[in-house]
């Protein structure tokens, strides 16, 4: 029934919201470190990953390592021997940028979180060529990569980071003065406050479209729809919902506009995102764009999985969001061996649902 739905619906994001997504202070700080050792990365396997900062008395930064130590994967070693440092590539002056992906979620809670020196570090410290930006690869990959990336290339364009500051630690450096911020986030745990200052950093400078042909380009567009639909059915991965082609109808044919995020430009990105009223989607990637949505947006998430940072970007943007747990609901609109949304029941609950929305 559309209603029990909505009912288990509604105690679902309560649970999300009291277990997930925690949003506290903590003292986050920059560091100096001098004469510091940063590691190059390394892949044991698809789901580990080494590589650490190390002070001046050559011992591990704990707060480098992605993971806590407790975790199922390769530590670095606590110390590294002096030889480490003197074979290592030689820069004088550079800023750790922690982990960088190449996935939303991701690349927000673990990349920009340690970006947020960036925001000031221009008028603060840097009075010539830019600081080079030392980040760990989360897998291996060549810069050029960003060319089929523009959101993330452009996103670190707004925080002061270009392919000509950007290191790589695929290789060890020695840096004789590391800039050494603390995260704002530590993934699936914690979110600082100011990560929301980071994001609206973001959003004005990716509204803004970066050539003259984008601008041109921007004003033939039609205008940001009040209702949208982010589909995944044009996305080359991962795939939440196998017949998402069909579930775009039952959305349509309710006065969703259907966007595929993937195909627009960053700052057309931004414009749907803030201009919509609702915004619906799956899981993953393309729900995180809910970062750059207006706060107070209503949103609706049909959750496959528990996803803990789409709950941090709730808090964070102040969102009002509901959650429907179809991967629990096996019994009505989910199928869970075929990964199908059954269309006939879930456009029964996506009816009662709008009918719950004040007018």
């Amino acid at each position: 029934m559309p209603s029990t739905l909505l009912r288990r619906s509604d105690e679902w994001t309560a649970y999300l919201a009291s277990s997930y997504g925690y949003v506290g202070t903590r003292d986050v700080r920059l560091h100096l470190v001098r004469n510091a050792l940063i590691t190059r990365a390394t892949y044991p396997s698809p789901e580990q990953f080494t590589g650490a900062v190390y002070d001046t008395e050559r011992r591990l930064i704990r707060s480098s390592l992605r993971l806590d130590p407790d975790a199922d994967q390769p530590i670095d070693p606590e110390t590294v021997p002096e030889s480490r440092y003197t074979s290592a590539r030689r820069v004088p002056r550079a800023i750790y940028g922690g982990m960088l992906f190449l996935i939303l979620g991701h690349f927000l809670f673990e990349s920009a979180a340690r970006l947020w020196l960036q925001i000031d570090f221009s008028q603060n410290f840097n009075k010539g060529e830019p600081v080079p930006v030392i980040f760990h690869p989360s897998r291996d990959f060549e810069l050029g990569v960003f060319g089929s990336y523009p959101l993330f290339r452009d996103s670190l364009a707004a925080l002061s980071v270009r392919l000509r500051n950007l290191l790589l630690a695929d290789e060890d450096f020695r840096v004789d003065v590391l800039y050494y911020p603390e995260p704002l986030s530590i993934y699936h745990e914690y979110v600082h406050p100011l990560m929301g200052r980071v994001i609206d950093h973001l959003i004005a400078e990716l509204k803004r479209p970066r050539t003259l042909a984008a601008r041109w380009s921007s004003r033939l567009k039609t205008p940001a729809q009040p209702r949208i639909y982010l589909s995944r059915s044009r996305w080359h991965e991962n795939h939440r919902i196998a017949n998402e082609y069909e579930l775009e109808n039952v959305f349509r044919e309710r006065g969703f506009a259907i966007v595929h995020p993937q195909e627009l430009a960053p700052h057309d990105v931004i414009r749907v995102m803030q201009g919509a009223d609702l915004i619906a989607s799956s899981d993953g990637s393309h729900a995180h764009l809910l970062a750059f949505a207006r706060r107070g947006t209503r949103s609706l998430l049909l959750d496959t999985r528990p996803v803990p940072t789409q709950t941090a970007i709730e808090k964070l943007r102040e969102l009002d969001a509901l959650h429907v747990p179809i991967w629990q609901d096996s019994e009505g609109i989910w199928d869970q061996e075929s990964k199908k949304v059954r269309l006939d029941e879930f456009s029964a609950f996506l009816n009662a649902y709008l009918s719950s929305i004040p007018a």
